[in-house]
């Protein structure tokens, strides 16, 4: 028994069906692949980098009227969170925004829609879904971690902290080249004949 065409034509990631059925593949409805659970895993990710960002977006629009007119806000810091450089109170306004763009960009453009494929790669479709959730898993990364820099600011700026928790930056530096190379190795693996 074939799946209805309002099911085929639909946006929805069917997680289980008996047997060896084709089920759509993520973000396309398509009926071409088995499932995987990277489909699953990408749409999960892609919920909580919107929620972890427009959080963040909002949490900073809420901080902003709380500083002082006066404020001189970090925009630049360096590897150990010291602050290299600070601007006007109006620049904190980077943050929110940032987080928004994140968030929200997402939702109106597939993140590796353009992107090309190398020869190497024998599963194109597979490719795409691993760069798709390291995409969405490094956007939500940034996010939280400029959540994080938005919450120490105003410390910052009132001057009862001098700089960002020296763990922060590191492990922020750590956790995104990790990312980048479990991606790396997932592609290697999954995407091409040995």
């Amino acid at each position: 028994s074939d799946l209805p065409n309002w099911l085929k034509e639909s946006n929805l990631l069917l997680v289980f069906i008996a047997g060896r059925k084709p089920v759509a593949s993520s973000f396309r409805g398509q009926l071409t692949r088995p499932a995987r659970m990277g489909a699953q895993l990408g749409h999960l990710v892609a919920a909580a980098n919107f929620l972890v960002n427009s959080a963040a977006a909002v949490r900073g629009l809420q901080i902003y009227p709380t500083l002082p007119s006066n404020a001189r806000v970090p925009i630049k810091f360096g590897l150990c969170g010291e602050v290299i450089n600070s601007k006007a109170k109006p620049w904190f306004l980077l943050y929110p925004g940032l987080c928004a763009f994140m968030g929200f960009f997402p939702l109106v453009r597939d993140p590796v829609q353009d992107a090309g494929v190398p020869e190497w790669v024998t599963d194109p479709v597979l490719f795409k879904d691993i760069s798709r959730i390291s995409a969405h898993g490094i956007l939500l990364l940034t996010g939280a971690f400029i959540a994080a820099v938005t919450e120490e600011v105003p410390g910052i700026v009132c001057e009862t902290r001098s700089c960002l928790p020296q763990q922060l930056t590191i492990g922020y530096l750590a956790l995104m080249f990790g990312s980048l190379g479990a991606t790396y190795l997932a592609q290697r693996t999954l995407t091409c004949s040995r």
